[in-house]
């Protein structure tokens, strides 16, 4: 629920539609607290709810001083999802986030958390899970690999706030009966953007997110360019992204979409206090036994890390017949999209055992009644290609894990890998119906370096427009290029309309330049002349050790051949400080993957792509021997220099080059794998930013 002193109302709106969606998958709208609140923009504000729906249109001031309350319990939910192999819905009970501010209807995902730049965000936590959990051992133990799964903690992915004390702590544990309020400051000068939540705590974070216990933070921005003096001052990009035919700034449509890999399963009667195994039919799909008299096989839950992983020389995930949701739905309907119209889709990868390579198609009429039958991974192909026969819709990307990109992109698929986010511009030319795909990829560019074959996530219903009929008339190979003219007259209308005088010429120049978005890009590049340091990672499973180590250590390059080796590598220990930085520092690090690849994110401060290279020879000590894999279009790098970042999937035998700058914060945070069973598994560090001494070091912390 909202702190004491609140009362809430969107549940009531929400209720008719929500139940309905619970059964029909027609996509709900996320719950969007903030939408139905009142604040002022004061020092010391605490945000208001409204109190009745006429008042829930009146206009909301936020901004600096204004405090949003979040209260939310944390407690085993019953539910159900649907299961695309049975065409039933399976019956589920999970960990979950719970509150006024979450669905009953649809249970597993968390709420939107809407703020702007100069807020505080006050989210309360009451862990009611048991305190009884056979999977704490009562002994120091191993502290690596899946345990106490009933302790939690929170982590706000993406932002650039303080990650000591009650901020951004993600070295905290929050045990059962425990309530604990965190404090997120964001900064005034915080970048505007598409940012997610999700628990973090060291050996239960891949169980409890893949539960759904995740949600959209978005950072709303409403600083337009300015020029002050002879600086021109970059400013957010929402204020472009406004509706040009509206008398007043409007934003365009947006849509949120959450990605998610719910890896519940039913399970035999266990016996010793270990689980049984997992139900499956006679092609390996999980199922579950409604009718049973034992509660394990006709109830999913997510109570072991077999569940996660590899098993069998397939991951566990493709082998389990599970598939993605999106906004805590599987197979959903997305309704009411208007042919024509301009929308913003901001995507987040929740989700922990799948990368998704988004495409849109035009599909046949009767494609929603098609009924998928139980089946492998080549069935699920197969009836993409049945019914999504369509030309792919092209995506304009505009932002990468919540940061603008320097232009608009053209793009057929994003890739999501986990902790990804991506904002896409969206235009559907035609009313009809259009399927929401993950499309193939090559097993290197995957986490889990198997086939990875094309598979419906949902279906998309667009309605006709005021704006699509000319559109609807274009043929799909000149579709492209009609809708990034489309895109670029929208921008400059919407630039003419509401930029201020004195910025408006240059932004027009940029739009017409190859869609620049130079006037909203947050951080400016890193030059290699600010660079004051160099910092060296290597992922690496360790398949001889018993029992397999997941690790991270540091790299060496052979000088007779080039190739970089790994060096004091090892799995996360609680009590390890493994990199020491100096705040005011500009890093470069230099990172790698030995076995499979993996999604490197560090916490606090974004990184700048320099690089992204490979050797395939036996001798790589010439520049000629290392392929640019930002300059190939086949590689999921492909155009990557020069962007901004939090999270990047290394592929096996790639270097990737970024840059840093450690700002404004000190403390202790962490360094780790995003395929969070391998964070649970070991592959984490711990890294210290200390102010410097003034000698060239860190200064030393603590009383003197």
């Amino acid at each position: 629920m909202f702190h004491s002193r609140h009362t809430h109302l969107w549940l009531a709106l929400l209720a008719s539609t929500s139940l309905q969606a619970a059964t029909s998958r027609d996509l709900p709208e996320l719950p969007h607290a903030s939408m139905q609140m009142q604040a002022k923009a004061q020092p010391g504000a605490a945000v208001k709810l409204l109190q009745s729906q006429q008042q829930a249109t009146s206009p909301m001031q936020r901004g600096p001083g204004t405090e949003l309350y979040y209260d939310l319990d944390i407690q085993y939910v019953d539910g159900q999802l649907f299961n695309p192999s049975t065409q039933q819905y399976d019956a589920t009970r999970l960990r979950a986030l719970t509150g006024s501010v979450t669905s009953k209807a649809v249970p597993y995902i968390g709420p939107v958390v809407d703020l702007y730049p100069g807020e505080t965000f006050r989210l309360t936590l009451n862990n009611k899970l048991d305190p009884k959990d056979p999977s704490c051992p009562s002994g120091k133990g191993a502290h690596n690999g899946g345990h106490c799964f009933n302790t939690t903690n929170m982590h706000t992915h993406g932002l650039w706030i303080s990650p000591s004390g009650n901020s951004d702590n993600v070295l905290l544990s929050i045990k059962p009966g425990v309530s604990f309020q965190y404090e997120y400051n964001i900064p005034v000068d915080h970048p505007a953007g598409t940012f997610w939540y999700h628990p973090h705590l060291h050996g239960s974070t891949a169980l409890q997110v893949s539960s759904g216990m995740a949600g959209p933070l978005i950072i709303r921005g409403t600083r337009y360019p300015k020029v002050s003096g002879n600086l021109f001052q970059h400013g957010d990009l929402d204020t472009l992204l406004q509706n040009p035919k509206a008398s007043s700034p409007q934003p365009i449509r947006e849509r949120v979409l959450v990605f998610q890999q719910i890896a519940y399963a039913c399970r035999e009667p266990g016996s010793n206090g270990k689980p049984g195994a997992i139900l499956v039919d006679k092609l390996g799909n999980w199922v579950c036994k409604p009718g049973s008299q034992y509660p394990s096989e006709k109830v999913g839950q997510i109570e072991a890390y077999d569940q996660f992983g590899v098993a069998d020389n397939n991951t566990v995930w493709n082998q389990s017949g599970r598939y993605t949701s999106i906004n805590g739905v599987v197979m959903p309907n997305f309704r009411q999209v208007k042919a024509g119209a301009l929308e913003r889709w901001r995507l987040v990868h929740a989700g922990v055992r799948d990368s998704i390579n988004l495409q849109f198609r035009k599909a046949i009429p009767q494609a929603m009644s098609d009924t998928y039958q139980p089946g492998s991974l080549k069935a699920r192909a197969e009836q993409v290609d049945r019914v999504c026969q369509g030309g792919v819709l092209p995506q304009f990307s505009v932002a990468s894990d919540g940061l603008t990109r320097a232009a608009v992109t053209l793009q057929e698929k994003t890739l999501l890998q986990p902790g990804y986010r991506e904002d896409l511009l969206m235009v559907f030319p035609s009313p009809g119906i259009y399927c929401v795909i993950d499309s193939d990829l090559d097993p290197s560019q995957t986490v889990d370096t198997q086939e990875h074959s094309r598979e419906l996530l949902g279906y998309i219903e667009v309605v006709a427009g005021d704006t699509g009929a000319d559109l609807a008339k274009i043929k799909e190979d000149k579709l492209n290029s009609a809708l990034e003219a489309w895109v670029k007259d929208w921008l400059l209308a919407s630039a003419d309309r509401f930029m201020p005088a004195d910025v408006k010429p240059q932004i027009t120049k940029d739009l017409k330049d190859g869609l620049k978005l130079s006037a909203f890009v947050d951080h400016p590049s890193v030059k290699a002349a600010e660079v004051t340091g160099s910092q060296t990672l290597g992922f690496n499973i360790d398949t001889k050790a018993k029992p397999v180590r997941f690790e991270i250590g540091n790299l060496s390059q052979n000088t007779a051949t080039g190739k970089y080796q790994l060096a004091d590598a090892r799995p996360y220990s609680a009590a390890t400080v493994n990199r020491v930085l100096t705040l005011g520092g500009v890093d470069e690090w230099t990172l790698t993957s030995f076995l499979a690849g993996h999604p490197f994110h560090i916490h606090v401060n974004p990184f700048q792509v320099v690089s992204v290279q490979k050797c395939g020879k036996t001798s790589c000590t010439q520049p000629g021997d290392w392929q640019d894999l930002t300059q190939d279009p086949a590689s999921q790098y492909y155009g990557m220099a020069g962007r901004w970042r939090d999270t990047l999937f290394v592929e096996q035998d790639v270097v990737v080059k970024t840059r840093t700058r450690y700002q404004r914060y000190i403390g202790e945070y962490v360094l780790h794998c995003h395929i969070l069973d391998h964070e649970d598994e070991g592959m984490m560090q711990n890294v210290m930013v200390a102010l410097p001494d003034g000698q060239g070091g860190v200064a030393a912390m603590g009383h003197h």
